[in-house]
């Protein structure tokens, strides 16, 4: 890849990754705030820690907001940095940014979301969890906060992870545990396990065609 390409490969990455966290922020806070007093009656977590939870998404949503559609501001600051500029060349196409351009990845990381939250929807539908179309909103967009809060690097500590959450917020409207468990790991296994698969043979095709290649070549 040419590096003018590579660069902007780099800042696409960096603004789409801001605005995805933007969208699950957003949305973790709409779902908590739907969801606070069935997770305290519950017992999950005590008011205290809610209202502080609560405050902390707001806060880091409007904070991390500001930050992206300051984008080429604040990359302008970062130049301005001492050393900064032995690592700007993966920034710097973020100057060219506008509001336009970031809104529209803030658009597709909505849409991503939304696909999300059908593919659950459709899911549980399909292993006999009934909720509605709101409270599977509202519960999956309080689990991706919470996986978000507490990243996870492997992928099977994520499946844990995401188990349990989805066990934990689903059960307030559903008893069906098996469920619940079958459709966390039918998501994960769809946009986690499938593209790592086809993009491992995709990549095991093309060297074995650059190899058959230059093998008649030589």
């Amino acid at each position: 890849m040419e590096d003018g390409k590579r660069i902007k490969g780099v800042s696409l990455t960096i603004a789409g990754s801001m605005s995805q966290l933007i969208i699950t922020l957003l949305m973790g806070l709409g779902g908590l705030l739907i969801l606070r007093w069935p997770i305290e009656n519950s017992g999950m977590i005590s008011s205290f820690w809610m209202d502080l939870l609560l405050y902390g998404v707001f806060a880091s949503a409007a904070i991390l907001t500001l930050f992206y559609f300051k984008l080429p501001w604040l990359v302008s600051r970062i130049d301005r940095l001492p050393g900064s500029k032995k690592y700007s060349w993966l920034i710097e196409a973020l100057e060219d940014f506008n509001a336009t351009l970031l809104l529209q990845l803030l658009s597709l990381s909505a849409l991503r979301f939304f696909v999300f939250i059908v593919q659950y929807y459709l899911l549980f539908r399909l292993f006999d969890v009934h909720v509605s179309l709101g409270q599977c909103w509202s519960a999956v967009s309080v689990s991706f906060l919470v996986m978000a809060v507490i990243p996870t690097i492997a992928l099977f500590t994520d499946l844990g992870l995401r188990g349990t959450v989805s066990l934990k917020l689903l059960g307030l409207y559903s008893s069906n545990s098996l469920g619940i468990g079958l459709t966390a790991v039918s998501i994960w296994f769809i946009n986690l396990i499938i593209p790592a698969l086809a993009g491992s043979l995709l990549i095991l095709g093309i060297k074995k065609v650059f190899k058959n290649r230059n093998g008649s070549l030589g």
